[in-house]
């Protein structure tokens, strides 16, 4: 994206050469140029600019939405589609922020897009990024100067932060300047997630400020698996952004062999599939089974962290899982564990302290 660089007239950032990451520069700034001088600060801010530049990611245009936000994430006539297409149409003209949730890979940024193509802000840009990069960025550059190179031409558009149930803690306040910095603007914020971030708050492993204000609109995605009645529309979608002509097939027997497989990588590992076939057709407008590249076996201990052996560890675990299980509600938690609140509690304390629910 291109950013201008600030005028002789303009005031400097606040930002000190000398800092942490002025002081890694010191040594490589231009001949002639102080390291307590203007010229120093431009200097290092044009390279933080830079840097933060390459945290936007490019537009997935066989995943991503068109004109009416449509997508892989969006097609389907099964009840959890339709009412998901319905959530979206309701909430796009009014939103400020609005939370995805749902398993990896299962089209957050496509419903991201959506909402945008239907807001008041369509003719403003769509910027996506990882949420912990930007928050890492925001954080040792003030913020302000970071705002302004990843999503300065979104004021008037849409960010959209993937994985923030993944910012760490130290970082997760750096965010809150997205408001302070852009919130007279028409900014919107869109943030997706697989992790529970209410009982994350409830548990002090996420800011609770955060998270309410992100949580104002929630929308949860459906996994593929489980409406596997869209799974045609999807293939169909997908091929026809693979193929702008729409020529390209998706033949009967490829169809079925599809439709065989679990889809445990979701949307994701169908889009990483069929442009896989596609390239294997060398030019021949049908994808036969023979196209297909060698489908993944689902792997039921694939991803998963390995048990605890240690029995407070057995514990905490058993007790964070009840308290997911209840909405992040500790009443609830604590009558359904037999104990009572404050030990509960205390519990929490101990898990925090030991780094347990991370993966919440």
């Amino acid at each position: 994206m291109a950013t201008s660089r600030p005028n002789d007239a303009s005031p400097l950032p606040n930002h000190n050469p000398l800092s942490k990451k002025g002081t890694e520069h010191a040594d490589s700034l231009p001949l002639g140029v102080s390291a307590y001088s203007p010229d120093s600060a431009r200097y290092c801010l044009d390279e933080a600019l830079a840097e933060v530049r390459s945290l936007r990611r490019p537009h997935k245009g066989h995943l991503g939405g068109d004109a009416g936000g449509y997508c892989a994430a969006t097609v389907g006539q099964s009840e959890t589609m339709q009412r998901l297409r319905s959530q979206v149409k309701r909430i796009a003209p009014y939103f400020r922020t609005a939370l995805l949730t749902g398993p990896v890979g299962t089209g957050k940024e496509g419903v991201a897009r959506m909402l945008h193509a239907l807001s008041p802000c369509a003719d403003g840009e769509f910027v996506a990024c990882e949420a912990s990069a930007l928050a890492e960025a925001m954080l040792r550059d003030e913020g302000s100067t970071i705002l302004n190179a990843v999503a300065g031409s979104a004021v008037g558009g849409t960010l959209f932060l993937e994985g923030l149930g993944e910012v760490p803690q130290a970082l997760q306040g750096a965010l809150l300047r997205i408001w302070t910095t852009a919130g007279r603007g028409r900014l919107r914020v869109v943030a997706g997630t697989h992790r529970d971030l209410r009982t994350m708050g409830m548990t002090g492993q996420f800011r609770q400020d955060l998270a309410q204000r992100m949580m104002g609109v929630e929308l949860a995605m459906t996994p593929l698996a489980e409406r596997m009645e869209d799974f045609r529309a999807v293939v169909i979608e997908v091929v026809h952004r693979i193929d702008v002509d729409h020529e390209l097939t998706v033949t009967e027997d490829a169809m079925v062999r599809l439709l065989e497989h679990g889809w445990p990588g979701d949307l994701a590992e169908v889009d990483q599939v069929l442009w896989s076939a596609a390239r294997n057709t060398e030019g021949s407008k049908r994808i036969e089974p023979k196209h297909l590249p060698e489908l993944r076996k689902e792997n039921p201990e694939e991803g998963t962290e390995p048990k605890p052996d240690k029995l407070h560890e057995v514990v905490q675990q058993h007790v964070l899982d009840v308290l997911t299980r209840c909405g992040g509600n500790k009443l609830r938690a604590a009558e359904a564990l037999g104990i009572s609140r404050s030990t509960l509690y205390r519990m929490l304390e101990n898990c925090v302290g030991e780094g347990f629910g991370e993966d919440l």
